[in-house]
């Protein structure tokens, strides 16, 4: 029996002050980390763990960036040190280990349903691509038995994304997709969206799955 081992990634998501996302992705982009996607907090969210988050305020931007557990570590540390990440109201940052990625390098985590026969666990497919490709994601989906899903608006900092002009970097919109399915339908998904938008191919998007423990007012 071949020993075939399998890379895992990590996400690491960073909160701060509106106009620091782009100092955040210069500063992991030099420890390593190959792209982000950046969305804006608008302030919609109020409640306990939005306020742990730090996502209830206006003036946030979140940057959300996928690599290799050792790379997101020496990114977090970097961050950590150089935006004093440990002082208050200098921003927050967590790491989540994703079960499944396509677009850094397809990657597949084991996942075992509660009960055998029986998967009672939803999970969360993320899908990050270009300024009018969600829709073609979302029609992917819905043909290999997505329900619906979320479209927010975002941009961009990857290596096959950045372009210059008179020397000032221009950093493309871009577009997340969230769908939230049944875990039975989660791998069947991904695969349908991988083979109609080729996101595996470099600078076409990024894509990964996360566990979701608990969902209130999800009908699938």
């Amino acid at each position: 029996m071949n020993d075939v081992r399998v890379q895992h990634y990590h996400l690491l998501t960073v909160i701060v002050n509106r106009g620091k996302a782009t100092q955040v992705t210069h500063i992991a982009r030099a420890n390593g980390v190959p792209g982000a996607s950046i969305t804006l907090g608008w302030g919609t969210v109020h409640g306990r763990l939005f306020d742990f988050l730090g996502i209830n305020s206006e003036d946030k931007e979140i940057v959300y960036m996928v690599s290799d557990p050792e790379t997101i570590d020496r990114a977090l540390e970097a961050l950590k040190t150089e935006l004093q990440l440990e002082k208050p109201n200098h921003g927050i940052a967590y790491v989540m280990e994703l079960l499944e990625t396509s677009g850094v390098h397809r990657m597949k985590k084991n996942v075992t349903c509660e009960t055998e026969g029986e998967c009672t666990m939803k999970q969360l497919i993320t899908v990050i691509v270009e300024r009018g490709k969600a829709e073609d994601v979302m029609a992917a989906a819905k043909d290999a038995g997505a329900a619906g899903g979320t479209i927010v608006n975002a941009r961009g900092s990857g290596v096959h994304e950045t372009t210059k002009i008179f020397n000032m970097e221009v950093v493309p919109e871009k577009e997340i997709v969230l769908i939230l399915c049944p875990c039975e339908k989660a791998e069947a998904i991904m695969d349908n969206i991988e083979r109609e938008i080729q996101i595996h191919e470099p600078g076409h998007g990024i894509m990964y799955l996360q566990p979701i423990v608990k969902t209130v007012g999800d009908r699938q």
